[in-house]
């Protein structure tokens, strides 16, 4: 059952002792300020955890070759093959054989510490656990991961505690990360007075100045944690001291003149941080200038230029601006910048220069209202400067202006002529209107009032006069003809000029092109001044301009009716017409006063649409909104000062409204009678808080009664949310408590949200399973109610500062645990536990080669490492009986007889007290005796005629029985040895048929051999009584059994024959067999059966369990699986309470119906079985090859 929550409500501590006092199994996933870390948990340890690369290898490279226990080849070698090959890095490194796997398991805490500890300084942040296997995140190939035994939880959160409380104490000393620390002549005299160690020599090295505490410890090798533990411990004891922003730029300088620009710009950015003055900020600036990387330059130049702005200093902003230009040339708001500094500093050509600069590039990016911009500032500098003038008209042009681009070209050309001869100011207007003008009427229209103007006309007659005077010696006659020419033909010229004007006139006073008109009235007076057309023409031009009044004032008059309409967007439109097409007349005058009118009425229409949306606020009590919309409207700069003092007046209202006690009370009331209490609970409280004692006092004390009931109707609404089942709006509601809770001005809402218990619904899947509910401290078992079968449900409450742990239990299950909190969000869950062990205990790195055993409450498993795990079967603590002397691994289970530990290991017998866990003696004894070749094969029965002494048959090679005797001092008799002529294949067995009567069984290949032992003496050895052959060679143990009322020996031999025999040894040899099964099997093992049952069990190898009726020689009960095979079986099965249990190879543990067979239940192990299992008072104890003893219960169905 996975749960989830938040670090503020619940502390990691707290939940990894949850999650080890549990023996849950998950992952751990926390969210915090510095990223995400998975945990991954195996019954309660930590055994996996993700970690990030470190200089592109796995980290856990990464620290072996920190810790030297790799090289850097073998280090890439293994990276190499990681990301190639895919295999688990730990597989991988253990089976390069570079690292021992104890080395290895201490490299991997030492990491997970490394990874986990810094998680428990997280105030804030989010935390889930996932139950079952590791996440996908855990699922990759270079996680950190323990052994067979993870890392103890406990251990850890020592650990992280100890780190935590040092790093408080650390950050008192180093109280800023990026400071660069040094080690001074005077530090170096205090080195004397501490101790080093080799890593405090190795941060020491880097103690120059010139690297922050968190380079160090990349560059050394050294944990963070350590890294700034010693800086402390060094600071504290005046070695090292941190180096002032004066120092640090010093150092810079020198680097830079050095040529080593990077490490002077890595000082100066460290200290730019703690210091950002232009002391600092101007060569790190120009760092980054010679290291081209522009863009940050350009961001620190202008910090210096809004620097040099603040405190007068323009020049100084001048130059920067200068720096900035040549490393952004194309830039134009620097350009903007730079001309606007030159002209504060009174360069006036520079600045014109400077934003006809910037004009060109807004608009070589299409900004023409910024080109626009930068063009007039250029003109109101230089008026008669031409540049601003051309790129203004060619901003125009791009922003669709025409006329003012008109305007603005004609302007041009009057700004050439007071910079150039006429005729050259004529051939430049032609070259930039080719190059910037795309309108053919527009260049039409500026050219010909340039070859027309008076300039023009004045050149070519000042050359004319030059010419006449010239020739005026030479052509006397001429001046009779130019008479003629002044009295007849310029008179003829004169008169046609005129009609031609008048004929186009009507057309132009149509289109309203009055000042085109007007300026061909103009040219006829300039060009034929003195002739008798020029009273003709004032009289037209009277009368034109008549026209042109009258025009202009019905424009006004169609203005005013628009405005009269309400259509002022159109009225604007009509008089600024007005101003642009009949400038000069009283209309254009009359235009002026009446833009002001219609823009304030407009204005205020527009001003009384958002007045009716205050008003309606106000109107719903929604006071701050009214004022909102209000004071925007009072932000606006363009109101009439008439409206602006009306709505001042408004706001003033409102505001002593909003501030009065009385006012606000009765606002509160009017939400309260409205049935909006979350509003009336603000209203009234502001009211409390309001001018005038009396209401303020009135609204505090109904605020008091309010704020509870709101409380309570929320805590209802929550419990009825619970109650219908929809979690979404119960939590939703008890956070609109919570919040209510911190906002409420009295107590009683927190009183009353403490006390309200909040219901938690737990279903389980059988009635068998029970809940334990633990508290402050106490714990409450709670059981399926009477009569209950099946699934069934528990609900129980809790308090909102709680968080109450609740497991379900059920025998022969895995225990399934999780907080039940308000932070978990959770309203009910329901639970199917799984099966799974009780318990598991490692047995002391060693794997279990032996079937257990029981002797009294603890259970005994040989290893492969010489020892004998005495594990208590209640609690799974273990403990090794070792022998110190052997490095064999046990190949036969030890014997237990009269609480001694018989066990053969390297051809010796070792007897163990197993009380005190000592050697009490062994078998040859000592040094010099003949070596023997045992077979593990032990018998100890008592002597039947000789009281004390017990009797002791070995099975050695060559088909011997060694047989000896130990009396009550100690001492060892030696008897006759058994010659029983095959080798031993099988158990020896000892049966006692009847009182006084003690047999011998030995299975040698394929003869079972009995011997009488009961009157063995030193000089008698047992007498045989009979020699059964079977078909095969016998295998496994012996057991005692009924076969067809008979009392009878059940025997395995290598075809698969399950063969049974008398055990009365004084049958006839004819009826000495009772009967055979055969088990369609190879490598069957030996069977398994219960006193008083008319059924044997018997597991093969290959994957199957049979059941024999003992009752029916040849017939078999059942099989299983009926058809096929389970996994490969390595011991007899077990018969327990509620069934019979096998234990495969595949790791799956299985239940069997011990009559019929059919499966009940299986279980996972983890890893195979690696050798038989023991069903004990209740518990089934399975061996593993990882290294464990699980314990089972049967449990109850």
């Amino acid at each position: 059952m996975g749960f989830q929550g938040q670090l503020s409500s619940v502390s990691l501590t707290d939940l990894f002792q949850t999650l080890q006092m549990n023996r849950q199994t998950g992952t751990l996933s926390v969210s915090g300020p510095d990223g995400q870390r998975h945990i991954y948990f195996d019954a309660g340890q930590v055994a996996m955890c993700d970690a990030p690369p470190v200089d592109n290898r796995a980290f856990l490279l990464n620290a072996l070759l920190r810790k030297s226990l790799l090289s850097p080849e073998q280090v890439d070698d293994l990276n190499q093959r990681l990301y190639s090959l895919g295999h688990p890095l730990r597989d991988l490194i253990l089976a390069s054989g570079y690292v021992q796997e104890g080395e290895l398991d201490e490299a991997s805490a030492w990491c997970i510490e490394e990874l986990v500890c810094p998680i428990f300084e997280w105030q804030e942040g989010d935390f889930t656990f996932s139950d079952g296997a590791p996440i996908q995140q855990l699922q990759v190939h270079d996680v950190v991961a323990m052994g067979a035994v993870g890392l103890q939880t406990t251990q850890l959160l020592l650990e992280a505690t100890r780190r935590k409380d040092e790093w408080r104490r650390i950050r008192e000393v180093i109280t800023d990360p990026s400071a660069l620390y040094v080690v001074d002549n005077d530090g170096r005299n205090n080195l004397r007075n501490i101790q080093t160690d080799p890593e405090m020599l190795k941060v020491l090295r880097y103690l120059d100045g010139r690297h922050t505490l968190d380079q160090v410890a990349s560059a050394v090798g050294v944990t963070r944690f350590d890294t700034y533990a010693i800086a402390a411990q060094l600071v504290l004891a005046g070695v090292a001291r941190a180096r002032t922003p004066d120092e640090v730029v010093v150092d810079a300088q020198a680097l830079r003149q050095s040529g080593e620009i990077e490490s002077a710009l890595s000082l100066l950015e460290a200290v730019h941080k703690l210091n950002p003055v232009p002391e600092v900020i101007r060569p790190l600036a120009e760092c980054y200038g010679q290291l081209k990387q522009a863009p940050r330059a350009v961001e620190l130049y202008l910090e210096l230029i809004q620097m040099a702005q603040d405190q007068g200093d323009l020049e100084q902003a001048r130059r920067d601006l200068d720096t900035v230009l040549a490393l952004s040339p194309d830039d134009p708001d620097l350009q903007f910048d730079r001309a606007k500094v030159l002209a504060e500093l009174g360069a006036i050509e520079d600045a014109a220069l400077a934003y006809v600069a910037a004009a060109q590039a807004y608009i070589a990016t299409r900004d023409t209202n910024r080109a626009i911009d930068a063009c007039h500032r250029a003109k109101n500098l230089l008026p008669r400067s031409p540049d601003p003038h051309r790129f203004l008209a060619k901003a125009y042009l791009m922003d669709g202006q025409t006329e003012n681009a008109l305007v603005e070209y004609k302007s041009l050309w009057h700004a050439l002529l007071t910079s150039v001869r006429p005729r050259q100011a004529l051939e430049t207007l032609k070259q930039v209107l080719e190059n910037d003008c795309r309108f053919s009427n527009i260049k039409e229209q500026v050219l010909n009032h340039a070859q027309n103007s008076e300039a023009i006309k004045t050149s070519k007659a000042a050359r004319v006069l030059v010419y006449l005077m010239m020739c005026v010696v030479v052509a006397a006659a001429g001046v009779a003809g130019y008479q003629w020419y002044l009295t007849v033909v310029r008179e003829d010229k004169a008169r046609q000029a005129f009609d031609a004007v008048k004929a186009s006139a009507s057309q132009k006073q149509r289109d309203g092109q009055y000042q085109g008109l007007f300026t061909q009235l103009n040219a006829l007076r300039t060009d034929y001044g003195g002739t008798q057309i020029i009273p003709d023409v004032d009289t037209f031009d009277l009368q034109v301009k008549q026209d042109y009044e009258a025009r202009a004032a019905e424009q006004v008059q169609t203005a005013m009716v628009f405005q009269a309409n309400g259509q002022h967007p159109r009225a604007l439109e009509t008089l600024k017409g007005i101003r642009l097409n009949f400038p000069g007349t009283k209309a254009a005058e009359q235009a002026n006063a009446l833009l002001a009118s219609v823009s304030d009425d407009q204005i205020t229409i527009q001003v009384g649409a958002d007045m009716e949306k205050a008003n309606r606020a106000w109107a719903s009590l929604d006071w701050d909104g009214a004022l909102a919309i209000l004071q925007t409207i009072l932000e606006r700069k363009d109101l009439p000062t008439k409206l602006r003092n009306e709505l001042a007046d408004t706001q003033s209202r409102w505001v002593s409204s909003n501030e009065t006690a009385k006012d606000l009370h009765e606002r509160a009331e009017k939400f309260e009678q409205a049935g909006r209490k979350k509003e009336a609970l603000s209203a009234y409280k502001r009211a409390s808080k309001g001018k005038g004692e009396l209401y303020a006092a009135k609204a505090a004390e109904r605020l008091t009664v309010l704020e509870v009931e709101f409380a309570k109707e929320i805590g209802q609404a929550a419990l009825a949310a619970f109650a219908r089942g929809d979690e979404k709006d119960a939590f939703a509601a008890l956070d609109e408590l919570a919040l209510q809770v911190k906002q409420a001005t009295s107590k009683s809402v927190a009183e009353y949200a403490a006390k309200l218990a909040l219901p938690f619904t737990v279903g389980l899947d059988s009635h068998l399973a029970i809940l334990v509910v633990k508290r402050s401290g106490a714990e409450q078992v709670i059981k399926a109610p009477p009569g209950t079968r099946g699934p069934w449900q528990h609900r129980l409450t809790y308090l909102a500062s709680e968080t109450v742990t609740v497991e379900a239990r059920r025998p022969g299950f895995n225990p399934a645990s999780f907080l039940v909190s308000y932070a978990t969000k959770k309203g009910q869950v329901q639970l199917a536990l799984a099966r799974g062990p009780l318990w598991q205990t490692a047995l002391g790195g060693a794997a279990g080669v032996t079937p257990p055993i029981a002797l009294g409450k603890f259970i005994l498993v040989g290893t492969n490492k010489a020892t004998i795990e005495v594990v208590d079967a209640n609690l799974g603590a273990t403990k090794a009986i070792t022998f110190p002397q052997s490095v064999d691994e046990f190949r036969h289970s030890p014997v237990i007889f009269q609480n001694q530990i018989y066990s053969i290991l390297e051809n010796r017998l070792t007897v163990v007290d197993s009380t005190t866990r000592t050697t009490q003696w062994t078998y040859p004894s000592g040094q010099g005796e003949s070596p023997l070749r045992l077979t593990g094969s032990l018998l100890v029965q008592e002597h039947q005629l000789i009281p004390g002494q017990l009797l002791h048959f070995i099975g050695s090679a060559g088909g011997v029985v060694l047989c000896f005797a130990r009396d009550a001092a100690g001492r060892l008799i030696p008897y006759p040895k058994l010659q029983v002529g095959n080798d031993l294949t099988g158990q020896l067995y000892g049966d006692q048929y009847e009182p006084g009567h003690t047999l011998l069984y030995v299975p040698a290949g394929n003869h079972l051999k009995v011997f009488d032992t009961t009157a063995v003496t030193e000089q008698d050895s047992p007498k045989p009584l009979y020699d059964l052959r079977t078909r095969g060679e016998l295998q496994g143990h012996l057991v005692r059994a009924s076969v067809a009322g008979r009392p009878a020996m059940l025997a395995i031999d290598s075809s698969g024959l399950l063969v049974a025999v008398d055990a009365n040894p004084d049958v006839a040899d004819s009826k000495r067999a009772l009967g055979a099964w055969p088990l369609d099997g190879t490598g069957v093992i030996a069977p398994a059966y219960r006193p008083g049952q008319n059924l044997a069990y018997v597991s093969v190898a290959e994957g199957r369990v049979v059941a024999i009726d003992l009752t029916r020689p040849g017939q078999l009960a059942w099989r299983f699986p009926a058809q096929g095979n389970a996994g490969t079986l390595a011991a007899a099965p077990g018969i327990g309470q509620r069934g019979v249990y096998i234990a495969d190879q595949q790791g799956t543990l299985r239940c069997l119906d011990a009559a019929t067979g059919a499966e009940r239940w299986h279980a996972d192990l983890g890893s195979p079985a690696s050798s038989g299992l023991l069903v004990h008072e209740g518990r089934i104890f399975i061996p593993t090859r990882a290294g464990l003893l699980l314990c089972f219960e049967e449990g109850e169905e």
